[in-house]
């Protein structure tokens, strides 16, 4: 351990700010997550009534974390959250995008504060034509007229449930407590957002994509019976545009793909082409789709699946992942727990309508 100590700096660009200034410590990446994750594990097991703490650090890691404390930013957040790890913070998320949805498909950004973000938006449906002569923006995509708004991103709070976890696991250093971390945060977050993501009426929260196209003209309303058919499903996809279709795919709910894998074309040949090889992903008329499981089921008037160009609608998330602990409830003292829930700060809007077209239900 000592020798490593000595190594070359090799840090992620994230965790430069906390390196600033120890540049002759030679602390690796690797190095430096042990360290922070040995602190996190400390500060998660201090939050008890009795304010105990425990001291995970070798001597020598000791020192160079007292120099890495001199050096780094304040861990502790202005709210009482943890700022993780960014490397951590980096694998939350990617575990948050493997479960699929809308939000493995959005376009993300990230801030380092809160405040408010004006994002340009395109409008280009049902604008009146000018009159000959007049100077006309045209949308490349889809040929209408242009206008253009202004959309905010601002920064809403969500939390995910609470989690009780051991403080003897905290204690044992041989425990993958990062892994823990990554599956309950970010199911937990998952939960929380998924629903937001798609249906959120950007009242004090997050505004959903279904939200945003309740008023497109680029909508499709099909099946009887729960049904739909080879023809409906290619009608749906020329409403959109088509420079919109190269790169676009669909997404639906759970019951839609369960109906549009049983479907075939004239000759008898299934739309649906599985992914029988590592790395291609399944695909219905060619075109790849996401499951959210948060879309609603099959109804009249619902909407049960958006075709298009999903980095057309945008995250805004603030920073990292942040960790919460309280174990003061009485519910944590006899089991000796740490409870813990993770926070993020996010909104999301579309940016440009015209690259979604819907799928609506008819019972």
């Amino acid at each position: 351990m000592a020798e490593k100590l000595h190594n070359q700096i090799k840090a992620d660009d994230s965790d430069l700010t906390i390196l600033k200034g120890i540049k002759d410590q030679g602390v690796d990446e690797d190095v430096l997550y042990d360290l922070q994750m040995k602190h996190l594990r400390a500060w998660m097991y201090k939050t008890d009534s009795g304010g105990k703490s425990i001291n995970l650090f070798t001597p020598a890691e000791a020192k160079v974390w007292e120099q890495i404390s001199a050096a780094m930013e304040k861990q502790t957040d202005s709210k009482g959250g943890y700022t993780v790890p960014a490397r951590l913070s980096r694998e939350i998320e990617e575990e948050l995008s493997a479960y699929g949805g809308l939000y493995s498909l959005a376009r993300k950004i990230t801030t380092a504060t809160g405040e408010t973000i004006n994002w340009l938006k395109v409008d280009g449906t049902n604008i009146a034509s000018k009159a000959k002569g007049e100077l006309v923006k045209a949308d490349d995509a889809t040929g209408e007229p242009m206008t253009f708004s202004q959309v905010q991103f601002n920064a809403y709070r969500q939390v995910t449930d609470i989690y009780p976890i051991s403080k003897v696991l905290l204690r044992d250093t041989q425990v993958d407590i990062s892994g823990l971390l990554r599956k309950f945060i970010a199911e937990g977050m998952m939960r929380t957002i998924s629903n937001k993501l798609l249906y959120g009426d950007g009242n004090n929260n997050l505004k959903g994509l279904v939200a945003e196209l309740s008023n497109t003209p680029k909508k499709i309303q099909v099946g009887t019976n729960n049904q739909i058919s080879y023809e409906e499903v290619v009608d749906w996809m020329y409403k959109l545009p088509a420079a919109y279709r190269p790169g676009a795919q669909m997404l639906i709910s759970d019951e839609v793909e369960q109906i549009l894998t049983k479907l075939k074309d004239g000759d008898g040949r299934p739309l649906w082409l599985p992914n029988m090889v590592q790395g291609i992903p399944a695909t219905i008329l060619g075109r790849r789709y996401t499951v959210d499981h948060s879309m609603v089921a099959w109804a009249n008037n619902k909407k049960v699946g958006i075709y298009g160009l999903f980095d057309k609608f945008m995250i805004r998330q603030v920073g990292g992942i942040n960790i919460m602990t309280n174990d003061q409830d009485k519910d944590y003292w006899s089991t000796d727990s740490v409870a813990v829930m993770g926070r993020m700060e996010l909104d999301s809007h579309s940016i440009n309508n015209n690259a979604f077209s819907v799928l609506i239900g008819k019972a």
